[in-house]
């Protein structure tokens, strides 16, 4: 071998040691100091996405990760937020892109006691999430839903939910449809025996009453045993947070005589059975303790200042309860809300 040719095998193998050093700089060296949010939008081409990439600093020479993009057939961009974990590199930030992994999920969370009202309200606030079904009523969103004709009070699962930015209202929504479906379902199967519920929903309407009048759960099932007592004995449930499920934005925080005289499907004081639908969508707790009440002879019962309540199985043991609470709260100066006082 002359000098001559050495000395082009040395030129050669310089010229390749430096491109693939310079390679390993454009597609191996870590970018990413800390975990990043990337955010990829549907249709947004390769050749953007790049550019935006090397904007943020994580790609040195964007025409040539072109050529790499071009050549390297991974597949197509998968759009969602992207977490890039520290010490990303270029080739492992594409590897992401394209191959749908590492996805940012974000969470919604729905809260047992929230009206059908408040979970909207929750849904249009949240910045990350889609809104295809802000501008419709409420009978229309059931209709999308596949219920169409149904309240949609009371069936969507208090859970938190996690999505990706761009997921839309619609699809959390159906997945927590779908969910108290399935829960529901489920625990009925497994309820008591001799409820007087008529199938699920009837439970379900329960179990929303359980939920707004409940503040302790080990008090869930003694609520329960009183609402079923009542309706065995065919007498009206006299459920105050069906007044003011009734009385909506009318409601200001207490509850008068005249209330209890209006004229709707929710008043209890009025009507007897069940209301025509959830008041709430219930949790778990109250899902199982109207499908298993506790077992006892109370047919009334009065709040507490701390949130708990006295039960009672007669109507003189129950006003005398209800004074003693009074009397109690007078002497703290504090004054018995009428609406703390129920079942009677």
């Amino acid at each position: 071998m002359t000098k001559t040719t050495k000395r082009i095998l040395m030129a050669l193998c310089a010229v390749v040691g430096s491109a693939i050093v310079f390679v390993y700089g454009v597609l191996f060296t870590p970018v990413t100091p800390a975990n990043h949010l990337f955010y990829l939008r549907p249709g947004v081409s390769k050749e953007h996405v790049i550019s935006a990439l090397h904007q943020e600093g994580f790609i040195r020479f964007p025409r040539l990760f072109n050529l790499y993009a071009y050549f390297s057939h991974r597949g197509s961009l998968k759009a969602g937020e992207y977490e890039f974990p520290k010490g990303s590199s270029p080739l492992t930030i594409w590897r992401q892109l394209t191959s749908g992994t590492g996805f940012y999920f974000r969470a919604f969370t729905i809260i047992p006691g929230w009206t059908f009202k408040q979970l909207r309200l929750s849904l249009t606030t949240n910045p990350w999430l889609k809104h295809n079904i802000s501008h419709l009523s409420d009978a229309e969103i059931m209709k999308l839903l596949g219920s169409a004709s149904v309240s949609p009070e009371g069936l969507f699962y208090p859970e938190t939910y996690f999505f990706t930015r761009g997921d839309n209202d619609q699809r959390l929504l159906q997945r927590a449809y779908t969910l108290m479906q399935t829960k529901l379902n489920q625990a009925y199967v497994t309820k008591d025996a001799s409820l007087p519920y008529r199938n699920a929903y009837d439970a379900l309407i329960a179990a929303s009453l359980i939920e707004k009048e409940g503040r302790i759960d080990k008090e869930r099932s003694v609520i329960a045993s009183v609402i079923i007592n009542r309706l065995n004995k065919d007498m009206v449930l006299q459920i105050d947070a069906t007044i003011i499920y009734a009385l909506g934005d009318q409601y200001l925080g207490s509850i008068y005589k005249n209330d209890l005289k209006i004229n709707s499907a929710y008043n209890t004081y009025l009507n007897k059975g069940l209301p025509p639908t959830p008041i709430a969508i219930p949790g778990w707790p109250s899902i199982f303790a109207a499908l298993h009440p506790a077992h006892t002879n109370y047919f009334y019962y009065v709040a507490k200042q701390d949130g708990s309540h006295h039960f009672s199985e007669t109507l003189i043991e129950h006003q005398q309860a209800v004074q003693a609470i009074r009397s109690m709260q007078q002497t703290n100066n504090a004054g018995l809300a009428p609406e703390t006082v129920s079942m009677h």
